[in-house]
């Protein structure tokens, strides 16, 4: 079963956790287990299907309230900037607000908080992130090959992704700099943009929010989603197809693939 509970708010750069050995406990959770499609059935196919918002209970435990009421108003804060919180259930984790709570039992030191939770999206997701170094390949995640049977001499270096799943995936970039007009094969796809990154800074291309985003040496940020192609076979968000694929690129940069598992409720294992 779970190994690990947190609550990670959006407004505060803390991590919150729920699994009771800092005195707070999220109980077993049921609710956020199941999961729901939204439909629309025409005879025996489904016209129409998605996973939506939807909202759901959780009871949360504490014999210390002066933790419960920190807790509590950093998931109002969320609700107050309109920035979702992120619930990790270990590697797993669903963007959502707490909306609602509602005391169920108060004894000393002892107590039960029934939470409602709205789950923004309807979905689960665990990434695996593959980095890609400058003569030197290395990945973590499932069946990533760990030897590398290419000549460094090429001018591209290829490797293969793939993860287990029966649709295809969301997948984002990390690109470090120094590099100028990056490009990145990955299934027959390729990832282009037309800029420069200094060295030390960086380009995050984040698909499951549909931006594309400079970060200086300072932590500035600035948008370069117009410096993105989004063609046929050069689309800086296309997905990672269900039988994975091969990488390649010209060697001259270093960068991580992030790929997103998804699932429309918490993990049973």
């Amino acid at each position: 079963m779970v190994e690990k509970v947190t609550y990670k708010p959006a407004s505060i750069g803390v991590e919150i956790n729920l699994s009771g050995e800092n005195g707070v406990y999220i109980e077993t959770f049921p609710n956020l287990r199941s999961g729901e499609w939204t439909y629309k059935q025409r005879g025996k196919m489904l016209q129409a299907r998605s996973r939506q918002t939807r909202t759901e209970e959780i009871t949360l435990k504490t014999q210390t309230p002066e933790l419960l009421d920190m807790f509590l108003e950093m998931c109002d804060a969320d609700v107050e900037n309109n920035t979702a919180g992120t619930l990790c259930v270990d590697d797993w984790q669903a963007q959502v607000f707490i909306v609602k709570d509602k005391a169920t039992t108060i004894k000393p030191n002892f107590y039960e908080v029934t939470l409602t939770v709205l789950l923004t999206e309807g979905v689960w997701r665990k990434p695996y992130t593959y980095s890609y170094v400058m003569d030197n390949l290395k990945g973590s995640g499932l069946n990533y090959p760990h030897t590398y049977p290419f000549d460094y001499s090429r001018s591209d270096v290829s490797s293969r992704i793939w993860l287990e799943t029966f649709t295809p995936l969301p997948m984002d970039l990390t690109i470090f700099g120094s590099v100028s007009n990056p490009r990145i094969n990955i299934a027959g796809n390729t990832y282009a943009l037309d800029v420069d990154i200094k060295l030390g800074e960086r380009v995050e291309v984040d698909s499951l929010n549909n931006t594309v985003t400079l970060i200086s040496s300072t932590g500035e940020r600035r948008s370069v989603i117009s410096n993105a192609y989004f063609t046929r076979d050069m689309n800086i968000f296309a997905p990672l197809p269900r039988s994975g694929g091969v990488v390649t690129w010209n060697n001259n940069f270093n960068f991580d693939v992030t790929v997103w598992k998804e699932s429309g409720r918490a993990p049973w294992a």
